[in-house]
């Protein structure tokens, strides 16, 4: 059953991990930003150490590899699994996918400000749910290749991805954020974004009642498409999954987020079923001409099975397809009603008609209803799937069966009070003291995994673009010289790049920094530094940073997109607004906020540059890294996994 969705989380965790891996050498090796090797990670020695903080860093001391070495063999081991799972459907197992979330799990920790993105939580929270979904290892002798246990967690899938956009489009309004509010977000979004692609300036560029209009449709498809997630309706389910995916793809055409859509798609996939996936198999043609029956031998003749009367399920789905007809009508009608949409003067004007009261009443009323329903779906899928394994044949695989959906249960059970807990805590508190004190602890036992989360993307718009430009010079009066990343804007005439599913995470994090005061980014310190020590791991992350300056500064400066003559490609893309403004002054090694940053960071001292204890596997690593680099792009990688799933594809 839903067989058709567990295949793309495989090239999701093939992406995140090896994107980690890429950027490791840069951000976490020992001439880092964040050297890995300076953090407190515990070694662990119990099996029960591990269950409770399962990094893999921990068991370094029983191989001799201190943690970046590890660190780096745990990104190797995460795109190997992955990428075999992608080539190979028998390798999609428990243990795998088991594999694939300790190694992102690892990373996650390690990461430190560079992973505190909500898609990094949403893959840990998906990768476990696939952990659950997917067959048991048993499959590899024949045992397991048909379970009905599979239902339970596809479920709990369903509920992720109604948590994940009802939250993401509430949270624009319940933020009190005047540009959601007033409907012109998207006014500032396309040219405000991190990274935007080039079709993202000419979105700009749009009228603004029809960015107006756009911002309703989005509110419509993350608030009210997901009500019809769990409704017994194939045409609402159908097209809930048709709007979600109309959404996530005009994101990626305008946006660079990484593998965030892409997983968002996949978890769409949790609103088909098989059954969505199969064509209608043709009738049978009689044959026409009596000579190509000669000379066949004559099958027996079988006695007719009675015609079932099929008008009880005609008149079902005729039902079924008035009601979803009905609903969806309605909830067309209220979003005009809500959203004051009207015809003038051949546009489409728009104005939100409700206020926040009533908003947070039906916020309210939703989580909790939401909430029981998803309860209720549960223990249903539940009693399904007990049934279905009692009515296995043979007394070895209903053994299997029963004891795979019981341990399935337990563990979807915990995950499901969990999330009722967030999703109640994060959108509506009063419900929390309404619910069982078990959610709660159950909840604060499974924090420390991070496989249950809360979202809620695009809380605040931002309204204007300011970059952070880092600038080198040997001289502490300038000139300087601006360093330039390889993607994020910082020339006028700089392409906007296309990098899906890639998240270049120092560009990401510069965006941020401009966002904030230096004080709140210490970790641009320990950057200037490693640039004043000439250190090429991280002069890798910029495009002309070859030489060691003695003096680095930062400059902070508002960019705007170029205004379009007829909506032709522009010379330039960006233009500024005033003069670059002073972020950090000019710092060198021996400067006294800089050494105080340091110290504070315990970055500050010797650094060691080989492995403490160097073996053939140390070894082994370097003239790996060596030999591959820092990759400037993933489109070779891209190109392999989407050539292995359209093979797969081809002959399924």
């Amino acid at each position: 059953m839903y067989s058709a969705a567990k295949k793309p989380h495989t090239s999701l965790y093939e992406f995140s991990i090896f994107i980690f891996f890429r950027f490791a050498l840069c951000l976490y090796s020992r001439n880092g930003i964040l050297p890995v090797d300076k953090l407190p990670i515990k070694d662990v020695s119990k099996p029960e150490e591990f269950l409770v903080n399962p990094n893999l860093l921990g068991l370094g001391h029983f191989v001799g590899l201190d943690k970046y070495d590890l660190l780096e063999i745990v990104t190797v081991i995460g795109s190997i699994f992955a990428l075999i799972a992608v080539a190979f459907e028998s390798f999609r197992t428990m243990s795998t996918f088991l594999v694939m979330w300790l190694c992102h799990f690892t990373c996650y920790s390690v990461g430190q400000v560079f992973m505190h993105f909500q898609w990094d939580l949403l893959l840990l929270e998906a990768g476990f749910l696939t952990v659950l979904l997917a067959r048991g290892d048993l499959i590899l002798v024949g045992l397991a290749k048909h379970v009905p246990n599979d239902r339970i967690p596809m479920t709990l899938f369903k509920w992720l991805l109604f948590r994940l956009m009802f939250a993401s489009g509430v949270v624009k309004l319940t933020s009190e954020c005047p540009a959601w509010w007033s409907l012109k977000a998207l006014n500032y979004h396309f040219e405000t974004q991190c990274l935007p692609t080039p079709l993202a300036i000419f979105a700009h560029n749009l009228p603004e009642w029809f960015l107006k209009l756009s911002v309703v449709l989005t509110f419509y498809i993350e608030i009210v498409g997901p009500l019809f997630f769990f409704l017994p309706f194939k045409g609402l389910r159908l097209f809930s999954f048709y709007s979600q995916m109309l959404l996530q793809v005009a994101i990626i055409l305008t946006g660079n987020y990484n593998f965030f859509n892409l997983l968002t798609i996949t978890l769409c996939y949790s609103l088909l079923t098989d059954a969505d996936f199969k064509k209608p198999k043709p009738p049978p043609v009689a044959a026409t001409n009596s000579r190509q029956n000669q000379g066949k031998k004559k099958k027996p003749q079988t006695v007719d099975k009675p015609v079932v009367d099929q008008s009880g399920c005609v008149y079902m789905t005729a039902i079924s397809h008035i009601l979803s007809i009905l609903l969806l009508a309605a909830s067309l009608a209220l979003t005009v009603h809500f959203f004051g949409l009207q015809f003038h003067d051949n546009i489409i004007l728009s104005e939100i008609k409700f206020n926040k009261v009533q908003l947070n009443w039906f916020v309210h009323q939703v989580v909790m209803i939401s909430s029981y329903v998803a309860i209720f779906m549960f223990f249903y899928q539940v009693y399904c799937a007990l049934k279905e394994s009692v009515s296995s044949r043979g007394i070895v695989r209903k053994s299997y069966n029963l004891l795979g959906t019981l341990i399935i249960t337990i563990l979807s059970l915990a995950i499901l009070f969990a999330s009722v807990h967030v999703f109640s805590a994060s959108l509506s508190p009063a419900l929390v003291k309404t619910q069982p004190a078990a959610f709660g602890k159950v909840h604060h036992e499974l924090s420390r995994y991070q496989i249950v989360n809360s979202y809620g993307l695009f809380r605040r718009m931002t309204t204007k673009r300011n970059e952070v430009n880092i600038e080198v010079s040997d001289s502490e009066k300038g000139p300087f010289k601006t360093l330039h990343l390889q993607h994020k804007p910082t020339a006028l005439d700089q392409w906007p790049t296309v990098v899906t599913p890639h998240q270049p995470r120092l560009d990401w994090q510069m965006w941020f920094a401009a966002l904030t005061k230096p004080e709140q980014q210490p970790w641009i310190y320990s950057l200037i530094h490693g640039l004043l020590e000439g250190r090429s791991e991280v002069q890798q992350l910029f495009v002309d940073a070859a030489t060691k300056p003695k003096f680095v500064r930062a400059t902070i400066q508002e960019y705007k997109f170029a205004k379009l003559d007829r909506m032709k490609i522009p010379a330039n893309w960006w233009t500024t607004t005033g003069k670059p403004i002073e972020y950090l002054p000019p710092m060198s090694l021996s400067s006294p906020q800089m050494k105080d940053k340091l110290t504070s960071m315990g970055l500050l001292g010797s650094r060691n540059t080989a492995p403490s204890k160097p073996n053939q596997v140390t070894a082994l690593l370097r003239d790996a890294r060596a030999r591959i680099g820092q990759p400037k792009n993933l489109m070779p990688l891209l190109a392999v996994v989407l050539l292995l799933l359209l093979t797969k594809l081809r002959r399924n």
